[in-house]
């Protein structure tokens, strides 16, 4: 049954004032409501157990705020005591009511609700949010309204790594902030969270490349490619070619993932790509020397669509040439001509062999 009272319960007085004695005198003095040491709290379990309101509004603690947000199930004073310190910021309000969530109380999400819709308190309330939670998922209208209106951009990436977090119910929103230009690279700065989940990633891939043209959108391909084998992939085969460069640009990925990077892109990417990654290419030819010879032997012998390519892309007059001799092989091979392969492009490669090849073909054969 409902209750809201801030005074300890002590026992009934008996009816009969006459033989009380001097016990019976202070059980009667504790129900008229004395002040007597006997009868108050006498710590925060005691008062969540006798209901004592009060001493937990006297008491700041987390574990008195903790003991309100459980008495705010069945106490109306308890729950106005914990949202007034939840509208002063304390975050342990809020941590207390995401509690009353997991048990079930009907008031916890309007707490919420009422914190997310305020920009000063917005980020507040939501650090006593679990990530990756289904039940997080329940305040993401909120939790979207809010990304959009707090006026801090580093605030801004809290609450969008809260909403990347949530697996497919965050899809909509995250591509609705790529759509906006003024929210796009908060959104990005968002994906870069390790909690983003993949269904939030591919939404990121599966937008129009113009809604990621932003800084913080390459930033995000690159340093994702580092880790996610599916971001990994896309940047090699289907990734807007400016994303590719500039992964290769920043350097981050290690010779391993580089050289499979590359690997794919030789396979998949079409001849309208190939001029605009050749800097890229030799790039990464220089500094993953060891792991790149492979790729680009492989694909100078198998890969007739990106034999060109490569071709082009080495600077014959490259001492790091010498130190490709797979790769020196298999520009020998391409001199001497054969099926796909153009005149210019055996020209080149054979002036490749003979000016920058010929150190690393002697201890290839």
């Amino acid at each position: 049954m409902p209750f809201d009272s801030d005074r300890p319960r002590c026992p009934a007085p008996r009816r009969n004032r006459a033989r009380l004695g001097p016990l019976g005198l202070l059980v009667a003095l504790c129900t008229l409501g004395s002040a007597f040491v006997g009868c108050k709290s006498k710590d925060v379990h005691d008062a969540e157990a006798r209901a004592d309101v009060a001493f937990l509004e006297a008491d700041a603690s987390p574990e008195a705020t903790a003991a309100l947000g459980r008495l705010a199930d069945r106490s109306p004073r308890a729950l106005a005591t914990l949202e007034t310190r939840a509208k002063a910021g304390d975050v342990n309000a809020y941590i207390a009511t995401w509690q009353g969530q997991i048990r079930g109380a009907s008031w916890s999400l309007s707490v919420f609700r009422a914190a997310l819709a305020d920009p000063s308190r917005a980020v507040v309330a939501q650090s006593a949010l679990p990530r990756k939670d289904p039940r997080t998922a329940e305040l993401l209208p909120e939790l979207e309204t809010a990304f959009a209106t707090v006026p801090s951009a580093g605030d801004a990436a809290k609450l969008g790594a809260l909403i990347t977090s949530l697996g497919a119910p965050s899809k909509p929103a995250v591509t609705r902030a790529l759509d906006k230009p003024k929210l796009r690279a908060t959104m990005c700065d968002a994906l870069s969270s390790p909690d983003a989940s993949r269904e939030a990633l591919a939404a990121f891939r599966a937008v129009a490349p113009e809604k990621r043209d932003d800084a913080a959108c390459t930033s995000l391909a690159a340093s994702r490619a580092e880790t996610d084998d599916e971001m990994l992939a896309w940047l090699a085969k289907e990734a807007e070619p400016g994303l590719l460069a500039a992964a290769s640009k920043r350097g981050s990925l290690t010779c391993p993932r580089a050289a499979l990077v590359w690997e794919k892109a030789l396979a998949s990417r079409p001849k309208e790509h190939h001029l605009q990654l050749s800097i890229e290419l030799a790039t990464t030819a220089r500094r993953c020397t060891e792991g790149m010879d492979s790729v680009l032997a492989k694909a100078l012998i198998d890969l007739d669509d990106s034999r060109a390519w490569i071709v082009a892309a080495l600077d014959p007059g490259d001492q790091n040439l010498a130190r490709l001799g797979r790769t020196c092989v298999a520009l020998k091979a391409v001199a001497l001509g054969g099926p796909g392969t153009s005149v210019r492009t055996r020209e080149r490669a054979r002036d490749a062999v003979s000016r920058g090849c010929e150190k690393a073909l002697g201890p290839a054969k």
